[in-house]
């Protein structure tokens, strides 16, 4: 009886000395990977002084390192406390372009989406809206309410 050769697939994956269910599990991991990074968590509101640990436990998606640099621009505007600047809510969002929505008078911006964030800080019974890029580069103050 002729011995049936394995389909391309198998064959490839024999070639890389892998069995066809390592090989499996191997993607069904990378997969399961690439997964968790590209769905997006929605943020719920922070009511304490926010730490890298609380953004965590309270499933805030925006880096830590950028909500920082938001807070450090408060703290210059408003003589703040760094302590005691509290972080609302911190949401994805998508601006229209380099200026984040928000150009001044006689500014170019570049014209293109850019990915940012929409990050509300508070202190006693005042809020400050900001917008940023994905990376902290562009930090502008929306409001203050």
């Amino acid at each position: 009886m002729k011995q049936q050769k394995p389909f391309i697939l198998t064959r490839k994956i024999y070639f890389l000395g892998l069995s066809a269910t390592k090989f499996l599990l191997a993607t069904l991991i990378i997969w399961t990977l690439t997964l968790q990074n590209t769905l997006a968590v929605f943020p719920l509101p922070i009511e304490s002084n926010s730490t890298k640990a609380e953004l965590l436990a309270n499933q805030i998606s925006a880096p830590p390192n950028l909500i920082q640099l938001v807070r450090k621009d408060l703290v210059k505007r408003a003589k703040i406390p760094f302590q005691e600047i509290v972080v609302k809510t911190a949401n994805p969002k998508t601006w229209p372009d380099g200026c984040l929505g928000l150009a001044k008078t006689d500014e170019f911006c570049t014209q293109m989406l850019v990915q940012g964030w929409q990050i509300i800080l508070g202190h006693n019974k005042k809020t400050w809206i900001y917008r940023t890029d994905s990376q902290g580069n562009a930090i502008r103050l929306e409001a203050v309410k």
